[in-house]
């Protein structure tokens, strides 16, 4: 379904059209129309569904199990920005930020980062400014939603659901991106 989202900024009208999934499939969009999109929301509360391939143990190689996960997520905010961030440098729990490693680099900042050793891209992204928007996972196995208890046997402890606070910001492959900016 095509649906056409008209965005103002000042006198000047944006006129862009995004595709809903209704299939959760992946949507093809380019790495200038995301940016477009992350774009025209700012710092806003936007969601985004991405699915990916859960890593799992070697003895069950021939199991295909993928991970899909609904967030709301912002983008656009530069880490350094962040009052979590200055505070802990003020503190003096941290160092200053530093500047990115040697194989990234920003294809447009700050919404988009290039891995410069295998050309992936990927959405730099921030958890919400709402505590009432959690994440949602859910496990595929076999192309079927299975319950995570019926999974956990088969994947690497790092997939297991962590308790602990959300990380500051983190980052999601384009290429995973199923949709971005729908309710």
């Amino acid at each position: 379904m095509q649906k056409k989202l008209v965005l103002r900024k000042g006198s000047d009208i944006l006129s862009l059209s995004v595709n809903i999934n209704t299939k959760n499939e992946r949507q093809k969009m380019t790495v200038n129309e995301i940016t477009t999109i992350l774009a025209a929301r700012k710092g806003q509360n936007i969601q985004a569904v991405w699915q990916r391939e859960a890593k799992i143990r070697k003895e069950f190689a021939n199991v295909k199990i993928e991970k899909r996960t609904a967030a709301y997520i912002r983008t656009g905010i530069g880490y350094e920005n962040l009052a979590s961030v200055q505070d802990a440098i003020a503190a003096g729990e941290r160092g200053e930020v530093q500047p990115l490693p040697v194989w990234e680099k920003w294809h447009s900042y700050p919404f988009i980062l290039e891995n410069t050793k295998n050309q992936t891209t990927y959405i730099r992204a921030y958890p919400p400014s709402f505590t009432n928007l959690p994440r949602r996972s859910e496990w595929i196995l076999d192309g079927v939603v299975t319950p995570f208890a019926e999974v956990k046997k088969y994947l690497l402890a790092s997939e297991y659901p962590n308790d602990n606070d959300a990380p500051p910001c983190f980052q999601i492959k384009t290429k995973n991106l199923i949709s971005l900016g729908s309710e």
